[in-house]
């Protein structure tokens, strides 16, 4: 056997090296003198120390203790070796509690001379009590032009942030991070102006009364997620004050995608005006009630596309009471010092349910009622008469019976369709799309043309028509559409399937029409066929399934394919 592994060259060898856990990466110095050097310029380096028990007889205990762990971390970062080698990845993630007791600042300064580019450090949950000066990093190690991504977990910023410079950081990630106090955090951001992706959560810093709050802007920033900030005081949480949070929304206007996690009552009233906001996640801790609130963050993002609101999950604090005495207590419940996660259940601390949801505006209500399929929407006509005009101003109608033998059910569909088409309340309303799912043979002989004509007058955008396969030779004129259907300057897509296009669509005229899918369409003859196609001057997807017509002996008109078509 012929070690060719050996004769890749270094460059390679090391790259694949990167993907494995540093500790396995670095058996394979053990093979010969070749792969020694190879360890030391790894560009990744990950150490994971999590602890092993095992009572088991038969298990091997032969897993390296905490003081062996942080030897042979020592003895790779701190390596002369190593020291002019570039390092684009470091990672430390600490599982147990003895792991507070570690000093590895040492080994982040001689990632920083090594230029590292990302930067992940996971250590367990505090105690703010205890909070100790071991896990405090040096707010030196965060001047760097080479960083571009950052992620801190269970960690204490030191003093004097306002030295920090990140030119080069992009993304920031910060979970249970501890600051000196407010004003050391915003410094902390300020010193990113590059970073377009943020994620806060839990952020911790002591109480100060007469601070100033400074303001700060990341321009560049595209997506944030945001939880609260919290004040520590006299061993109590609380919540961030109105100012704290204003700075920070305001720090952040110029996002795209925002994500907030709420743990109390939302702070949107300071919310300022997000102009270039289009996507926007609502995570409740508790069961929201405030949405005048929310309301009012909507009418704060005048972009805003995507709205998704979810029940989250709850961050249960370790924090301690001051007795009379002065001596520190733990509640019963907080006598764990860890961080766990309950999904809420409780019931709403108000005393009576308000419904807030009939008050937002009717263009959000009928885009939440546009989700629904037609026949749930119209449930919502019953809740009071505040949702009656709602449902037949909706901009989306969704028509889909499931295959039944029950004569009496297709009945009533028919009558639910008509009641709804040929209503009063509808005629002037702007229809977005209008679908019809027809999947029971019985229907063929449903008349759906006064449905279509409706819909045309209402100006409808987008037209899917989906009906069951016929026969040819028993084809009805129940499932023929007229072709004064297709004189529309509003349709934009048209899709159908297994029905007739009636005859003369010389007519037709569909200049804004861009979607045309035709799937088993009948056609008196080619020429209709041909008229129809070039009625469509500007369709550029263009989707025809099996097409037929009777035999025309007649002139065959030429159709010129629109520009830009894509078949």
């Amino acid at each position: 056997m012929v070690d060719r592994i050996s004769n890749l060259p270094d460059e390679l060898l090391c790259h694949i090296l990167s993907f494995l856990p540093t500790e396995f990466a670095f058996r394979t110095t053990v093979l010969s003198k070749r792969w020694t050097p190879l360890f030391d310029s790894l560009p990744v380096l990950d150490f994971v120390y999590v602890r092993r028990v095992s009572t088991h007889p038969l298990m091997s205990t032969d897993h390296p203790t905490f003081d062996q762990f942080c030897r042979f971390v020592d003895n790779i970062m701190l390596s002369p070796l190593s020291t002019n080698q570039p390092l684009k990845k470091f990672c430390l993630s600490l599982t147990q509690k003895e792991s507070s007791l570690l000093n590895f600042k040492a080994w982040l300064e001689a990632a920083k001379r090594r230029r590292v580019e990302e930067l992940h450090i996971i250590l367990p949950p505090f105690d703010l009590i205890h909070l100790d000066h071991c896990r405090t990093l040096k707010s030196t190690i965060f001047i760097s032009q080479t960083l571009v991504v950052v992620k801190l977990e269970g960690l204490q910023i030191g003093t004097d942030t306002s030295s920090v410079h990140l030119p080069s950081l992009k993304t920031l990630h910060l979970t249970c991070v501890y600051f000196t106090d407010q004003n050391d955090y915003i410094n902390f951001l300020s010193a990113c102006p590059n970073v377009d992706d943020l994620e806060v959560e839990y952020i911790f810093h002591k109480k100060k009364k007469h601070d100033k709050i400074k303001s700060f802007t990341l321009s560049k920033l595209v997506k944030a997620s945001i939880g609260l900030i919290y004040a520590y005081e006299y061993y109590k949480l609380l919540q961030a004050s109105i100012g704290a949070m204003n700075a920070m929304f305001n720090g952040i206007r110029n996002v795209q995608f925002l994500r907030i996690n709420v743990m109390r009552k939302a702070p949107f009233k300071v919310m300022p005006v997000f102009s270039n906001l289009i996507h926007i996640e609502l995570v409740f801790c508790n069961i929201p009630t405030h949405w005048d609130d929310v309301l009012e963050l909507l009418q704060n993002c005048p972009k805003i596309q995507i709205l998704f609101i979810k029940k989250g999950f709850q961050f249960q604090f370790f924090t301690h009471t001051v007795t009379k005495k002065g001596k520190r207590k733990r509640s019963p419940e907080q006598a764990n010092p860890t961080f766990s996660s309950s999904s809420f259940l409780s019931p709403p601390t108000e005393p009576t349910m308000v419904d807030r949801i009939s008050n937002l505006p009717d263009e959000l209500l009928r885009h939440m009622l546009s989700f629904l399929p037609t026949k749930f929407a119209f449930i919502t006509t019953v809740l009071s008469k505040r949702w009656t005009p709602l449902f037949y101003s909706l901009p989306v109608l969704n028509f889909d019976i499931s295959t039944s033998t029950d004569h009496q059910n297709f009945d009533q569909f028919c009558r639910f369709v008509d009641n709804i088409m040929m209503s009063p309340l509808s005629t002037n309303q702007t229809l977005k799309k209008f679908s019809l799912f027809l999947t029971d043979k019985e229907s063929s002989l449903l008349n759906f043309n006064p449905w279509l004509e409706a819909a045309t007058r209402r100006r409808v955008e987008e037209l899917h028509i989906i009906l069951p396969s016929f026969d040819l030779i028993h084809l009805n004129h129940c499932r023929t559409l007229k072709s004064t259907i297709f004189i529309s300057q509003t349709l934009v897509v048209v899709k159908l399937e297994c029905l007739q296009i009636g005859t003369d669509t010389s007519s037709v005229h569909l200049p804004s029409l861009k979607t045309l899918h035709l799937k088993s369409v009948y056609f008196t003859n080619q020429d209709d066929f041909i008229n129809f196609l070039s009625a469509c001057p500007n369709v550029d997807d263009l989707e025809l399934a099996p097409i037929s017509h009777k035999k025309n002996h007649g002139k065959i008109y030429p159709y010129n394919a629109p520009e830009g078509l894509n078949p």
